[in-house]
């Protein structure tokens, strides 16, 4: 196996220069082993340089509807919904309501790079009794 030294930029070897021996010996096995990314956040990691923030409540699906592809987000009380079908988005924020979410609808841009086409931020405000249409 060889190491094209040429892929690696200033971070890396900073990072490498700043080791005792014993630690590049482990950095260039990380490397090896994990890859360069893995190997720079787990020297991060162990330096302390890198504070690490657990994600407690984040939950993410993808669901398959015949109008198209529908991926949701949720982190805390605030919900993130990506889809290329306006429809189905509806639809899903239809059935959260009817499950007796309440939801608030922040004006939340949209991030040019979103490989869907339409994005809804909602926070979810609390919960309360399912409702019906009858």
């Amino acid at each position: 196996m060889s190491v094209d030294l040429d892929t690696y930029g200033p971070l890396e070897l900073e990072i490498f220069h700043g080791l005792r021996f014993r630690e590049k010996i482990e950095f260039v096995y990380n490397v090896l082993t994990v890859g360069v990314e893995d190997a720079v956040t787990a020297q991060l990691r162990s330096s302390g340089d890198l504070e690490v923030h657990e994600v407690e409540n984040f939950h993410e699906h993808t669901f398959q509807f015949p109008e198209g592809e529908l991926y949701v987000a949720i982190f805390d009380s605030h919900v993130h919904i990506y889809s290329d079908s306006l429809k189905t988005m509806k639809r899903f924020v239809m059935k959260l309501y009817m499950e007796g979410n309440i939801l608030q609808r922040q004006n939340t841009a949209k991030d040019p790079y979103d490989e869907y086409r339409y994005y809804r931020h909602y926070v979810n405000i609390g919960k309360g009794n399912p409702l019906s249409l009858n």
